[in-house]
C-alpha cells in the first residue's frame, strides 16, 4: 500500500475541539458577572428556547466538523462500522423519546446539540491521526486555559475570584463557578501527568502545568476534583508502569474491586442487618475533606428526584426534558431549593429520570463497552490507554456528585466523546491495515534514541515529523 503523509486539517480539527472545550467552561454569553443562587430570575427564554447566541457559536464548529467527514467519507464510513455500537443505540432511543416528551421541541435542540458533540468527536478521528494525537492537543488546549484561568485570577479579580459567601475568595478563573474551574483543573492536571509518564514533552514542561493544576484544583476548594485527580494519577501510574506483571491486570482490578465491595456491603449487612445507604457509604469520605456528610444537600434532592422517576420507570419523562427551568416539575423543585438547581447532581440519576431503565441500561452497556475496549487497546499501547482510563475513571467519579453524561457540549462529556471514539479508532480495522504499532512503536524508539544523542533544534524537527505518521488514503 502507497504510504502518503496525512497532514491535511490537522489544525482545523484541533481548533474544533478547543473551541468546543472552551466554550464548554466559558459561562454562556461570556457573562461574568456574579450573584448568590437564587438571588436572580433565571432566563427562562434561554432555557426553554436556547439560546441564539450559543447557536451562532457552535453551528461553524459542527458545520467544520461535518465538511471534514464529508472529504474523508470512505474512512468515515469504514470507521462508523467500528463505533461503539452502544452510544449510538443511546442516541437512538433518545430520538425515540421525543414522541413521548412533554416538551419535545426543547428535546430536539438539545439533541442535536448532542449529535453535533457525537459528529464533531467523530471527525476528529478521520483526519491527521496517530495513537497520542487526542492526548497531546488536549495537553496545549487545557494549558492555555488554565493559564487563561490563573491571569483572571490574578489581574482581573472581580472575574477569578468568587465574591459571594460561602464560597467568597476561592477562584473560579475564567469559568462561571469554582467547581468548574476545579473540573478544568483537574482535566488538565490527568493530561499533563500521563504526558510525564508517556514521555510526550520535556519533565520539567509536563511538572510545571501539572503543578498549576494542582494550584488551581486547591484554590478553587474543589474537594470532588482533587479527589478524583488524584485516583487518575494513580491509575495512569500504575497503566504505564504496572506494580504487578500481569497481562489482563485490568480485569485483575475490576475484579478484585468488586470482589472487595461485595465483601464490604456482607459484612456490614451481618453485622447491622440492613444493607449501606448512600449516606453510609459517603459519609465518612465526605467528613474527611470537610465536607456535610450529606453532600450539601444532595441526598434531599436526589430524594425527590427519585420520587420523578418512579411515574416513568422503563421509559422516562423524555430526553432532556425535566429540567426546564421555570417549567415543568424542575420549577417545582426551583421553589423547594433557594439555590434553584438545574441538575440533580448525579448524572445516572438524571439518565434514569428522562430515560427510564432502558436509557439508563444502554448508558451502561455503553461504558462496559469502552471499559472493554480500553482492555483491549492496553494490550496494544499501554501508555495511551492508561489515559483513557484515567478519563473514564474521572467521568465515573465526576457524575457521582455532578450530572454530564449526554449533557450538550458539557466538558466532561466532550472528553468522554473524545476519549472513547479514540480507542474506537485505535481498534478499527481501517487503522489495523495500516499496522500502526509497529510504526508508531518505531517512532518512538527514533525519537527517544534522538533525545539522548542530540540537541533542542534536531528535537525539534524530531517532533515536528513524528506528527506526520503515515496513514490511509482517503
Amino acid at each position: 500500500m502507497k504510504q502518503i503523509y496525512d497532514k491535511r486539517f490537522g489544525y482545523t480539527l484541533a481548533l474544533v475541539l478547543a473551541a468546543f472545550m472552551a466554550l464548554g467552561f466559558l459561562p454562556g454569553g461570556f457573562d461574568f458577572s456574579q450573584s448568590p443562587p437564587g438571588s436572580e430570575e433565571v432566563d427562562e427564554s434561554a432555557v426553554v428556547e436556547g439560546s441564539i447566541l450559543r447557536r451562532v457559536q457552535y453551528m461553524p464548529l459542527l458545520l467544520l466538523s461535518f465538511y471534514v467527514a464529508w472529504r474523508r467519507r470512505t474512512v468515515a464510513l469504514q470507521f462508523l462500522k467500528d463505533v461503539n455500537p452502544m452510544v449510538l443505540a443511546f442516541t437512538a432511543f433518545a430520538a425515540l423519546s421525543l414522541l413521548w416528551s412533554p416538551e419535545p421541541g426543547i428535546s430536539l435542540r438539545r439533541l442535536v446539540l448532542v449529535l453535533g458533540n457525537l459528529g464533531a468527536a467523530f471527525a476528529f478521528q478521520l483526519a491527521c491521526w496517530y495513537p497520542s494525537r487526542f492526548a497531546r492537543v488536549s495537553c496545549w488546549i487545557f494549558a492555555g486555559l488554565m493559564l487563561a484561568a490563573l491571569f483572571a485570577v490574578l489581574f482581573i479579580p472581580s472575574v477569578g475570584l468568587t465574591t459571594y459567601a460561602p464560597h467568597a475568595g476561592s477562584w473560579r478563573g475564567i469559568t462561571s463557578h469554582k467547581n468548574q474551574a476545579g473540573m478544568l483543573a483537574a482535566i488538565g492536571f490527568i493530561f499533563w501527568s500521563h504526558a510525564y509518564f508517556a514521555g510526550h514533552y520535556r519533565k520539567w514542561v509536563c511538572l510545571a502545568f501539572a503543578g498549576l493544576a494542582l494550584l488551581l484544583i486547591v484554590m478553587a476548594r474543589s474537594s470532588t476534583s482533587l479527589l478524583a485527580a488524584l485516583i487518575c494519577l494513580v491509575v495512569i501510574w500504575w497503566a504505564v508502569k504496572p506494580v504487578l506483571a500481569v497481562a489482563n491486570w485490568m480485569l485483575v482490578t475490576i475484579m478484585t474491586g468488586i470482589a472487595l465491595v461485595g465483601g464490604l456491603v456482607f459484612v456490614f449487612f451481618v453485622t447491622t442487618g440492613k444493607l449501606p445507604t448512600m449516606q453510609t457509604v459517603v459519609g465518612p469520605i465526605a467528613q474527611a475533606f470537610g465536607k456535610d456528610p450529606s453532600l450539601t444537600g444532595r441526598d434531599v434532592i436526589w430524594a425527590d428526584i427519585w420520587s420523578y422517576y418512579i411515574q416513568n420507570p422503563w421509559l422516562g419523562r423524555g430526553f432532556e426534558s425535566f429540567w426546564l427551568g421555570a417549567t415543568g416539575p424542575s420549577g417545582e423543585l426551583g421553589e423547594a431549593y433557594y439555590w434553584r438547581p438545574n441538575q440533580s447532581h448525579n448524572g445516572y440519576l438524571d439518565i434514569l429520570n428522562e430515560t427510564g431503565a432502558v436509557g439508563l441500561t444502554l448508558l451502561v452497556l455503553f461504558l462496559l463497552v469502552y471499559l472493554w475496549r480500553m482492555l483491549q487497546f492496553y494490550r496494544l499501547d499501554a501508555r495511551q490507554a492508561s489515559l483513557h482510563l484515567a478519563i473514564f475513571m474521572f467521568v465515573f467519579i465526576h457524575n457521582w456528585t455532578e450530572s454530564s453524561l449526554f449533557r450538550a457540549s458539557h466538558p466532561a462529556f466532550l472528553l468522554l466523546l473524545f476519549s472513547s471514539f479514540t480507542v474506537d479508532r485505535a481498534l478499527s480495522p481501517v487503522m489495523q491495515r495500516l499496522d500502526y504499532r509497529q510504526r508508531y512503536s518505531a517512532w518512538l524508539k527514533r525519537r527517544q534514541s534522538r533525545r539522548q544523542s542530540t540537541g533542542p533544534d534536531t528535537l525539534t524537527a524530531s517532533a515536528s515529523a513524528g506528527r506526520s505518521i503515515s496513514r490511509h488514503a482517503r
